[in-house]
């Protein structure tokens, strides 16, 4: 199988052409000296999109989501300006709209709406819950860093407590820095990733709750990178982007598994 590996942000992904399949995907997550952090797996699109992106694990990913875009523009050899249509797992069926701009190495996702917000318990610390489809983000204190319990069987048991295939802890800061720990309860990984494009908009969505109409942007600064969100909200609609730079590592040549 063919495999490219690119960098969104610093979220480092090995994207395989074919179906997903857990041994391809662990071995890849097994080779230390790939340095990446997640397996998506690319085919083609059954919706009429463009392309079809899949996580190993079935969870959403923005991250990947935007790269795919970009590597399809990359493919196409067009430049700047265009919107790929991705189909991407965990979003429950609605293809994702990427706005990819080559020349200057960036790609914006129009990300799904978050189904709600919740509190639940954690460690006997309420925190918010931000539901998408595909994922759960809980935007916890950054001071709580050292003192939640965050080992696999706890984010196991919120998983399954909270009917998600995928977990993510944001850990954020006043200034909007931004740790996030990410957990895939299919593949049994746990995470603490370079940048979080869901859990960077989940984040957005939380600070700007309260906000009925207007527009507004957030940078959350992570260990990888930076990614920008752009949220506008008018009266019973809601749009927000999420996106930053891009770099394949492997253009023009393919990696052999």
């Amino acid at each position: 199988m063919e495999y490219f590996i690119a960098d969104p942000a610093g979220n480092i992904t090995a994207f395989v052409f074919g179906s997903p399949d857990d041994r391809v995907a662990e071995t890849l997550l097994s080779d230390s000296s790939l340095k990446i952090e997640q397996v998506a797996f690319l085919g083609e699109p059954q919706q009429g999109g463009h392309i079809k992106c899949e996580m190993a694990g079935g969870e959403f990913c923005g991250n990947a989501c935007r790269a795919a875009g970009y590597y399809y523009i990359l493919k196409k050899s067009r430049v700047r300006g265009e919107e790929v249509i991705v189909e991407m797992s965990g979003t429950g069926g609605k293809p994702v709209k990427v706005k990819v701009d080559a020349e200057y190495g960036t790609a914006f996702a129009q990300m799904p709406l978050p189904r709600g917000i919740s509190a639940i318990d954690w460690d006997g610390q309420e925190l918010p819950a931000v539901v998408f489809d595909g994922i759960t983000h809980v935007v916890a204190p950054y001071l709580l860093f050292e003192s939640l319990d965050l080992c696999k069987e706890k984010m196991h048991d919120m998983c399954r407590k909270l009917n998600t295939p995928a977990l993510g802890v944001m850990f954020l800061r006043d200034d909007n820095n931004l740790k996030p720990l990410v957990w895939v309860d299919q593949a049994g990984s746990l995470i603490w990733e370079s940048s979080c494009g869901s859990g960077s908009t989940a984040c957005a969505w939380w600070l700007s709750r309260d906000m009925t109409e207007g527009s507004k942007g957030y940078r959350f600064v992570q260990p990888g990178g930076e990614l920008e969100i752009k949220i506008d909200r008018s009266l019973g609609s809601c749009i927000m982007q999420m996106g930053g730079k891009v770099k394949l590592l492997d253009q023009p040549f393919l990696r052999r598994l």
